[in-house]
Parts: C-alpha cells; sequence; structure tokens
C-alpha cells in the first residue's frame, strides 16, 4: 500500500517509528527559528509550487484546479487560470516548468497539462494513467505513474507520449546532473535514467527507517528523497550511487516530511505542521518553522500534510500552506 498523503495516522505508526525519530538531527541545538517574509491569501488549496520567468508558480487542487501567479516584487497574486475539473482534497497535483511552459500533473483527472505563460493557458491536455509528478527537461517531460506501475516520456514538441517503461509504484521523478532519476517508491529504489534513450543505467537502493521514500530534490551533488513514515531525509550521492545517510528530523514540528527542495545554499523540507531546513555541509536541522493550526484538520492527528508544496526561488523559500489557503514566503538565510 503506498503512503498515500491524504491519509497519515500516528496510530499506524508503532513503538519502532517513534523511537527513530528521537536520533541526532531532533537533539541539535543550534536550529534556528526561519523567518516568515510574507503570507500571501490565494484562497485556494494550494499544492505543488515552482518559480519561473520571474515568477512563483503554484497548482491548487481544492475547490478548484487553478494556476496561481504571484509576483516576487510585491508578494501579490497577478493572474490566475482555471484548469477545470471539480477540485479534490485528496488528489495528487505537481507542477515543473521547462523552455517556456509549466507542466502540471493531475492524478485523478489522468492528465499531465502543458500550460503557456504568455498568454497563461491550457495548450494541450496530454492523457495518462493515474499521474503521480512530473519533471521537464531535454526537450522531454517525464512521469512516474504509480497505478500502472510504469513512467512515461512526453514530447515536449509534439505533446505526445512517446515512450513508457515499467517501474514498481514511482512516485517521483526529478532531473539532476545529466540524468532523470525516478524514484520506485514500493521497491525503495532510486533510478538513473539516461535522457537520451530513456532507458535506466543504474539503481539504487534507498534505505529509510520506515522504507516509503515518497517525494524527491536534488542538489549539493546528490538526491534527497523524504520518507513521512520515519520522519526521515534520505541523501544520495550522485557520483557514487551510494546513500551517504539518513537524516532523521524532529517529530515538532517536522513529522510527517513530504515535500522537498533545495535552493539557497540549504534543503528544505515541508510537512504536517512547519518546515525545515537542513544543512548539507553537516547533513543535519539548522532552521524550522513550526506553524499552528486550530483544528486538526491536518498533521499527524488530521487527513492531510499541511505544506505540500515547496521551491526555492527569488532569494526566499515558498511553501503552500494547506490550511490557511495561502502561500509563504520565508528567508533563505
Amino acid at each position: 500500500m503506498r503512503w498515500k498523503l491524504a491519509i497519515i495516522s500516528l496510530a499506524a505508526l508503532g513503538a519502532a517509528a517513534l523511537a527513530a525519530m528521537a536520533g541526532p538531527a531532533a537533539s541539535s541545538s543550534a536550529v534556528a527559528k526561519l523567518h516568515v517574509q510574507a503570507r500571501i491569501a490565494i484562497g485556494q488549496v494550494g499544492a505543488g509550487i515552482v518559480g519561473a520567468e520571474g515568477y512563483v508558480w503554484t497548482v491548487s487542487m481544492f475547490p478548484t484546479y487553478q494556476i496561481v501567479k504571484i509576483d516576487p516584487a510585491s508578494n501579490r497574486v497577478v493572474e490566475r487560470l482555471d484548469l477545470g475539473g471539480v477540485g479534490a482534497m485528496d488528489d495528487v497535483v505537481w507542477i515543473a516548468y521547462d523552455s517556456g511552459s509549466l507542466w502540471v500533473s493531475r492524478e485523478r483527472s489522468g492528465e499531465v497539462d502543458r500550460i503557456t505563460l504568455d498568454p497563461l493557458a491550457v495548450a494541450a491536455r496530454i492523457k495518462l494513467e493515474d499521474p503521480f509528478d512530473v519533471a521537464a527537461g531535454f526537450g522531454s517531460v517525464w512521469v512516474p505513474q504509480f497505478g500502472p506501475y510504469e513512467w512515461s516520456v512526453i514530447d515536449q514538441g509534439t505533446d505526445t507520449v512517446k515512450k513508457s517503461q515499467p517501474a514498481t509504484g514511482p512516485t517521483a521523478a526529478v532531473i539532476d546532473n545529466g540524468a532523470v532519476w525516478m524514484l520506485a517508491h514500493r521497491a525503495q529504489t532510486l533510478l538513473r535514467i539516461d535522457p537520451s534513450t530513456n532507458t535506466v543505467t543504474q539503481k539504487i537502493h534507498v534505505s529509510t527507517g520506515g522504507g516509503v521514500p515518497e517525494r524527491l530534490a536534488a542538489g549539493f551533488g546528490s538526491i534527497w528523497t523524504t520518507d513521512p513514515r520515519s520522519g526521515s531525509v534520505a541523501r544520495i550521492d550522485e557520483t557514487t550511487g551510494k546513500q551517504r545517510v539518513e537524516i532523521v528530523l524532529p517529530t515538532v514540528p517536522l513529522w510527517n516530511p513530504y515535500p522537498i527542495a533545495t535552493g539557497g545554499g540549504s534543503v528544505w523540507v515541508g510537512s504536517d505542521h512547519g518546515v525545515g531546513r537542513i544543512n548539507p555541509k553537516t547533513n543535519r536541522l539548522s532552521g524550522k518553522l513550526a506553524l499552528k493550526y486550530d483544528n486538526r484538520s491536518c498533521g499527524p492527528q488530521g487527513a492531510n500534510v499541511c505544506v505540500l508544496g515547496v521551491t526555492y526561488a527569488s532569494g526566499s523559500v515558498w511553501v503552500t500552506d494547506v490550511y490557511h489557503r495561502q502561500v509563504l514566503r520565508i528567508a533563505a538565510k
């Protein structure tokens, strides 16, 4: 059973996972409080978020599917695009950018949308079963598909699927160092893919306490993956293909880490009740921000991860705050 972000329960974990979370990162004394620079109301439950062409773009999943464009100069929403369809809180919705277009994967809709920026419009809808993430580059788009246990490649020039390959429950993809990296979640395996041939050239086992690596980020010569069940981040060296470390995060406020990104000299993690900053030089937590909620709609007692998207853009970190239907801008230093 996949680690579905919409159902995260304390009772399901047990004593072993709880004990693992009390590791070195949780006991660090040099953890600074992160500073919120702006709170930008979007009126939607934001999911994936990305910086592109001088703006920050987030895609919402409830109550409607929208592209929301934020101007970092003013910290205001300056444009919106409705994508159509009935929104759902339990959807899996991600966004990527490459070569003048945004690419949005929507699991429940069974499609990947290509969005032009000027004008802001839907240019193509590519039907794919159970798209679980999206990564764009090298003239193509890579889409892990959890349900059919495969990943597909979309040609950016024709907006058509040009190849599909099997994988064991893939949930995430990222591009770095001339390669595509695909996470076969059910097999706890990171796949290195040659973008020129779309063949798997390396398989790397990901070892985490929870056994459910979920999301990916690339940076500092490494691939980083979160495991919500063990409350940890695994770091895999891109050159050696070896896992360097598993970083266990403190339970408060970083229970159930899910989205992850790199930028500004750090690694950034979103979770049920907060945002964390990891120093890649020490592999330790160096900053955290606890988010407060007045009910149990998200977090370990609720139904949803409270921070679903995180990205670095325009010198800051941007996260989608599910409960307050806003985007937070956080100082990177």
